[in-house]
């Protein structure tokens, strides 16, 4: 084991020097085991060898918007990384994502500059430890987890998944909370569908966002990965130890820190690289399955709650008193069929109002997907010049064919041809981007629209889907007969006594989507992760 870890800090240290260097004198095969490397180079800026004399160890850097210079005065770090918290760890998995996560932070308190550290002294645009986690992300697509030596490497693909809609859903708000509560659903989706994806292929594999130094991931990665209940809490401990305020995510959240737990910032488009068309096409389905289910089980806790809560709270002694002030709102007339809906939401076996519920809440997100192999699926990954000293024509044409410039551009460009020793796919990268882009709005126009469900009153906070009561059940009552306004009326304000505070205001009817989206956080589970 300390063999292993000495080669890997040794590997490590060359890289600080120049890690995306190719040597000009090695084969083909070579090159072709080292194809991570130049592809994770030319999908981010020229991808320079290692004729460009490097031997300075100062290197500045500006920053992308500002411009304001920094210098860096050293790339090579002497001492070596104190990773005794995890050599003793057997389990692989545990061992790669503190490594992807600590590595960089052990750098980083070692030597301040480390983290602005260039993939490259040349062209300063890209962080060491950005451009080594793209690189894994590669080779993870390239070799997966089933791959056998002696096989063929799989081809990588570029997966985009995003769904909708955004805007409808934060605007159907009234409250602030609302608008919060819809900005932070989005981002918590999208969050466990990044980890989803990093579960299965690594935290590299998702391209954007990047998960790194994200404090909701690490939340998940103390949740998922430390054992407290047999003392094993390498994850907590390592952020205690790392960050610049001694506390571990949940901590710095709790003594308010850091507002990083309760602030939207994930995007609702999600692009990871992975192995092979057939890993795309599961995952792009995995992805969309998953959605459904992370956000099913969101509002299946806070309909479970809203039913235990009503019936408690209508049994309980203490308060017949704020039960009687309730049904006096209500008419003469009306007051015996009040008492005898309280009286029947008191049973379980009335809730009727599931298949309502699931109908809305299944109906609430339209996801999509897509993916284009990250150059050519027919063609080498990389190429050398040929006889003549020239790039075959077929394998551009080729790459071409695949991610076609409508602009025009010539790719590679006529100094690319002439600089370059060898041609990689990540040339294509932004064109690659760009094409998935231009997919998925052709997925999107596939659309087909249907109007939803909407027996009886609908909500009044957005006028989409019915308002949600326990004793709708559209199938029975297709159109909303069956229940008055008189007990949908009732109900609200019930749910106003229930939950105490604001939370409801007593006039208010909400659907599914709305009653979860206000409720999700501390009813529905989302701030367990807290």
């Amino acid at each position: 084991m300390r063999n292993w870890w000495q080669q890997l800090v040794d590997q490590q240290e060359q890289s600080q020097v120049l890690p995306n260097a190719i040597d000009l004198h090695v084969t083909l095969r070579d090159e072709a085991k080292r194809s991570p490397l130049a592809i994770a180079s030319s999908s981010d800026r020229v991808n320079l060898g290692a004729v460009i004399n490097t031997e300075s160890n100062d290197c500045q850097v500006k920053h992308p918007i500002s411009g304001q210079q920094h210098q860096i005065d050293s790339f090579n770090q002497e001492e070596t990384p104190d990773i005794s918290k995890i050599a003793t760890e057997l389990d692989g998995k545990k061992v790669f994502w503190w490594l992807w996560r600590f590595y960089p932070e052990i750098r980083a308190k070692q030597y301040p500059n480390a983290l602005l550290v260039p993939a490259h002294k040349i062209l300063p645009d890209c962080p060491i430890h950005s451009y080594n986690s793209t690189v894994s992300a590669l080779v993870g697509a390239l070799y997966p987890e089933d791959w056998q030596p002696g096989e063929s490497h799989q081809h990588p693909y570029l997966l985009l998944f995003t769904f909708s809609p955004v805007q409808e859903f934060i605007k159907a708000s009234r409250k602030f909370l609302d608008f919060w509560a819809g900005s932070y659903l989005l981002h918590y989706l999208s969050v466990k569908l990044c980890w989803h994806i990093a579960q299965l292929y690594g935290p590299d594999a998702v391209i954007t966002p990047s998960l790194w130094s994200q404090e909701i991931i690490d939340a998940l990665m103390i949740q998922v990965f430390d054992q407290p209940e047999v003392n094993y809490t390498i994850f907590r401990d390592s952020f205690k130890q790392y960050y610049l305020d001694d506390l571990d995510p949940v901590s710095r959240f709790d003594d308010n820190k850091s507002t990083s737990l309760s602030t939207a910032g994930f995007p609702n488009i999600i692009t990871a690289v992975v192995p092979g068309k057939e890993a795309a096409e599961t995952l792009g389905k995995d992805l969309t399955k998953k959605l459904t289910e992370e956000w099913k089980a969101i509002a299946d806790q806070v309909r479970e709650h809203i039913k235990q809560k009503v019936i408690s709270w209508l049994k309980e002694s203490q308060n017949q008193q704020k039960r009687g002030e309730i049904l006096q709102e209500f008419s003469d007339g009306d007051y015996q069929a009040c008492q005898r809906d309280l009286e029947k939401l008191q049973q379980p076996g009335c809730w009727e109002w599931n298949t309502l519920w699931d109908a809305q809440i299944e109906s609430s997100w339209q996801p999509y997907w897509t993916a284009v192999p990250l150059g050519n699926p027919d063609q080498e990954l990389v190429i050398s010049r040929n006889h003549q000293e020239k790039f075959a024509q077929e394998w551009k044409d080729a790459q071409a064919a695949v991610a076609f410039s409508r602009s025009g551009q010539k790719i590679p460009t006529e100094a690319e041809e002439k600089a370059f020793h060898t041609l990689n796919v990540g040339t294509w990268w932004a064109i690659l981007q760009a094409t998935l882009g231009k997919s998925i709005q052709a997925v999107k126009n596939t659309r087909t629209w249907q109007i939803p469900v909407a027996p009886g009153e609908r909500s009044t906070l957005s006028g989409q889907f019915s308002a949600v009561h326990p004793n709708l059940n559209y199938r029975r009552f297709p159109e909303g007969g069956g229940l008055s306004a008189r007990s949908m009326r009732l109900f609200w304000r019930l749910m106003a006594a229930v939950y105490p505070g604001g939370l409801f205001n007593g006039s208010e009817k909400l659907n599914a989507l709305e009653l979860t989206k206000r409720m999700a956080w501390q009813y529905g589970g989302v701030g367990d992760l807290i």
